[in-house]
């Protein structure tokens, strides 16, 4: 164990927080959480504090490896809102949720921020550094930004990306998928040095054949693109 791996346990330790790896039935081997550079580690907590561990029904290292970490999974029992006392506890409002949104920058906004309204913020922002607010300033400044850019939309939908509906995926990538995944629950099962190693062979299979398949596919569409006698058949091809 190292010096982070000391901190950790001694935040628990003082804080009342309890890691949920290795305790319940679905992760009671404390499964590996991490594939990589030819090994595999335990390096991914879930931790909880005390008062909502009583309400932890189940925890697990979640059987998707499309990134060297594995997710994982907490299943929770209804918590009551009376549990948490009002003096430290409090029912999380979804207006009170920061949502992560971003901008784009362009030639307006260049111009948009030498304007008088977006220049009368700057000496509000001058003001919160004199009084040494740094937070106040940084609301200013972040609030002058965000006027003057354009606000991108996110098409992200999920954090675990997935090729199954995929044009390139084919049956050959899905019959070799669920082999990979049949190596990955025997090696989780018996812990083998061979288990291990046949599954790092299959998944390495596994992602050589998602790149040929995917190279393939970006080929057969180059040339149809370039055979296209007219902008019709150009955008049925792209469709």
């Amino acid at each position: 164990m190292n010096s982070h791996g000391r901190a950790l346990l001694e935040l628990c330790c003082t804080q009342e927080i309890h890691m949920l790896n290795g305790r319940f039935a679905s992760d009671k081997n404390g499964e590996f959480t991490c594939f990589a550079n030819g090994g595999c580690s335990v390096v991914d907590y879930t931790l909880a504090t005390t008062s909502l561990f009583s309400f932890v029904n189940n925890f697990e290292v979640v059987e998707n490896d499309n990134c060297t970490h594995l997710p994982q999974a907490v299943y929770l029992s209804r918590i009551p809102v009376s549990h948490y006392e009002e003096s430290s506890r409090r029912v999380m409002n979804v207006n009170d949720c920061t949502v992560r949104k971003l901008y784009k920058w362009n030639s307006h906004s260049y111009e948009m921020l030498f304007s008088e309204i977006v220049q009368s913020e700057v000496s509000v922002f001058h003001d919160e550094l004199e009084k040494n607010d740094v937070t106040g300033a940084a609301k200013v400044l972040s609030g002058m930004l965000e006027s003057v850019c354009i606000e991108k939309k996110s098409h992200r939908t999920s954090g675990i990306s997935t090729h199954d509906n995929a044009p390139w995926w084919d049956e050959d990538l899905e019959d070799l998928k669920k082999q990979k995944y049949k190596c990955l629950r025997l090696f989780r099962l018996e812990h083998s040095d061979t288990a291990f190693m046949e599954y790092c062979h299959v998944k390495k299979l596994f992602k050589s054949l998602v790149k040929s398949k995917k190279s393939r596919y970006k080929e057969v569409m180059k040339e149809k693109v370039e055979n296209c006698s007219s902008i019709s058949e150009f955008w049925k091809v792209i469709k």
